[in-house]
């Protein structure tokens, strides 16, 4: 269920992302290592995705922004506080190959950190109507 936060809560923890990228000097092009290794995972017999090691900071960057996508606005409870409108049903690894399609169509991005990067991938493929 979504929670009601203000836009200067987004904001701030749009800001702490960008810093925890800062911190651990992970641009979007070292980020797609790791998610072309989440990629190429496989599901086992029991249906649960295996990836190499490699992949875990992807998918615990991409388990974090799927949450933040999820959350309304305060001052638009119709729309989502990042501007991004998945469906209810996009699973992470889909929000992980959209950020893979927009890494390679944008190369000139990729200097850029991660978190900035995905964030514009996923307002570009989940655009929240008007």
């Amino acid at each position: 269920m979504c929670r009601m936060v203000s836009p200067v809560f987004c904001l701030a923890f749009v800001v702490f992302l960008s810093f925890a990228g800062l911190c651990r000097a992970e641009s979007a092009l070292e980020a797609s290592g790791s998610c072309r290794a989440v990629a190429n995972g496989e599901r086992g017999s029991d249906g649960t995705l295996r990836f190499s090691r490699e992949g875990d900071f992807c998918w615990g960057a991409f388990a974090s922004l799927q949450q933040l996508a999820r959350v309304s606005s305060a001052d638009n409870p119709k729309g989502r506080a990042l501007n991004i409108c998945a469906p209810p049903e996009s699973t992470r690894m889909q929000l992980v190959l959209v950020y893979l399609q927009y890494a390679t169509n944008h190369p000139n991005e990729l200097h850029e950190e991660l978190p900035i990067v995905a964030w514009r991938s996923l307002m570009s493929a989940f655009p929240c109507s008007k």
